[in-house]
């Protein structure tokens, strides 16, 4: 089974390789590549067939309200449209509110 973690990286914190190291001794195979190689592949049916969801706030959040909220529905979107075409979806909640918040009224798609 091949799973996309996203982030797929964390530069400043090692949690990810921590976490995804001993997968591969268990016959999972951790697609690490940057989210514009992934996300299309997935859409595509290529690439892996299991999303694991990190902190994906950094995908959505941003100081300004309309491209916070246009990030987030369009966030909430691919995932619809990755679970329709079969892509499983995971999520580790890590924090129930996002170290960095801009918009509190969006928070609860983050």
């Amino acid at each position: 089974m091949t799973i996309y973690p996203l982030p797929p990286r964390l530069p400043t914190n090692p949690y990810l390789d921590l976490l995804y190291a001993p997968m591969g001794g268990c016959g999972l195979h951790i697609w690490r590549r940057r989210p514009r190689e992934a996300l299309p592949a997935l859409l595509a049916g290529r690439g892996a067939r299991v999303l694991h969801l990190h902190f994906f706030d950094e995908l959505t959040q941003r100081p300004g309200r309309l491209t916070t909220a246009a990030r987030s529905l369009a966030f909430v979107a691919l995932l619809a449209s990755l679970r329709a075409r079969g892509v499983r979806l995971v999520w580790t909640a890590h924090n129930l509110v996002p170290h960095e918040l801009h918009q509190p009224r969006w928070a609860f798609l983050t």
